[in-house]
């Protein structure tokens, strides 16, 4: 089986379910173990990069908004996840991107993920939120 992510990995949500919409384009770290579940295949353990509330499906189809720590034990699927992995060159997109450096610095880290978090927020949300408004794909009409 090929998974995306693995144990360790700096992640970027593509998708999520219907009712939880607004986690995508968010940055989280991946935790193991992984878990098989027979609706999304394999999950792994998640905490989301910034302490903000997540949107969490329970099983019964309750959403909340729990500011997600690792014992909270909110699992993603791995097919949702696209791997953030600078200067690995076993990562196409990573290689694609170009080698990004200072990733070794706390702080320029930490700023980029700032960055990121907030530039994925203004391009990636709106068009889910197109899409909400519009039943369907962003620029879809009803």
């Amino acid at each position: 089986m090929k998974l995306n992510c693995k144990p360790g990995d700096l992640a970027l949500v593509i998708r999520d379910e219907p009712t939880c919409a607004e986690n995508i384009g968010r940055l989280l770290w991946v935790h193991g173990p992984l878990k098989i579940t027979t609706d999304l295949g394999p999950t792994w353990l998640i905490v989301p990069v910034h302490q903000k509330p997540w949107a969490v499906r329970e099983r019964d189809g309750r959403v909340h908004w729990p500011v997600v720590t690792l014992s909270a034990g909110i699992e993603h699927a791995d097919q949702w996840l696209v791997p953030i992995r600078p200067g690995d060159p076993n990562d196409q997109q990573a290689e694609a991107a170009g080698e990004l450096r200072g990733m070794d610095d706390p702080v320029v880290m930490a700023s980029m993920l700032a960055w990121m978090d907030e530039a994925l927020a203004r391009y990636l949300l709106p068009a889910s939120q197109e899409a909400d408004a519009h039943g369907g794909e962003p620029g879809s009409s009803s």
